[in-house]
């Protein structure tokens, strides 16, 4: 009778630490979210656009809500990213030309999966209608492993 208590004590609590470890892992946030892009010339200006994302998003040094953002290139090799008034610089940051293979009509974002578990991917490069050379946005070491944050 001892043998079989002994045995329905750990057998019960085998379950339990299984089943409590499955529950943890299941609890793990795991972002991994699809982000839609749409964008708009701004009217008067040949270097800024309107681009309204479906989800989270992270340029260098700041992560974003969805909503809608100005992407400016006030001088060659140079993008900010601001609030949809103008009013919040939410970053300034370097880039390099990119060339794709052919123009569409259509703004394009490439994005990167994130460096860290639950972060917002991240935009990498984009293009605006018409152009096959876009901007590559440059990530330094600290930033590519998730040390951006907003």
């Amino acid at each position: 009778m001892r043998f079989f208590k002994t045995f329905l004590f750990l057998a019960a609590l085998g379950a339990a630490v299984g089943l409590s470890g499955g529950w943890a892992g299941a609890q793990a946030p795991q972002f991994h979210q699809e982000v839609k892009v749409r964008g708009a010339a701004m009217a008067g200006s040949t270097t800024d656009a309107i681009l309204t994302f479906s989800g989270p998003f992270s340029v260098p040094g700041v992560s974003l809500a969805q909503g809608t953002y100005v992407f400016s290139r006030p001088s060659a090799g140079v993008l900010q990213v601001l609030s949809a008034d103008r009013e919040q610089v939410y970053t300034q940051t370097f880039t390099i030309q990119l060339t794709r293979a052919t123009a569409t009509d259509d703004f394009e974002v490439r994005f990167a999966e994130p460096s860290v578990v639950g972060a917002p991917q991240r935009v990498v490069a984009w293009f605006a209608p018409g152009a096959r050379v876009g901007q590559e946005l440059i990530y330094y070491k600290r930033q590519a492993a998730g040390g951006e944050s907003h």
